[in-house]
């Protein structure tokens, strides 16, 4: 059995939200829409894993705001657990991917956002806290 506990960004812009499609290559969930994150390592701080992750996986540059939503769900024989926090765009805005990651990224509306295939923690979010 494994635990991940994982940190995602919500950043938004006027009225829209960026999101990021997942590599078809990834070994969870792969061409699903998701938001910048990922998992702790062993002992990290939250909020520093998730500036660290979103530079990795973007380059972008955040400053973290309110914790806005928890997941909570088992895929055995992993559980994971998703914090999702505000955040803002600091520094340059230009999106660069990690290829090996993410394929795509669109800055969508919540209607836009409503139709596509997102991840589990991502589709709960829309579903429990942006409806």
């Amino acid at each position: 059995m494994e635990f991940k506990l994982a940190v995602h960004v919500w950043i938004q812009k006027d009225d829209k939200f960026l999101v990021v499609r997942r590599s078809l290559k990834d070994d969870f969930m792969p061409g699903f829409w998701d938001t910048p994150g990922g998992t702790l390592d062993f002992g990290e701080d939250p909020i520093k894993a998730l500036i660290r992750e979103t530079k990795e996986e973007s380059n972008l540059g955040i400053e973290v705001g309110q914790l806005l939503y928890c997941h909570n769900k088992v895929y055995n024989p992993r559980h994971w657990f998703a914090l999702i926090y505000q955040c803002q765009i600091i520094g340059d805005e230009k999106i660069t991917l990690n290829p090996n990651e993410h394929e795509e990224y669109r800055w969508v509306t919540y209607e836009e956002l409503k139709q596509l295939p997102k991840i589990d923690f991502l589709e709960d979010f829309c579903q429990n806290y942006l409806s």
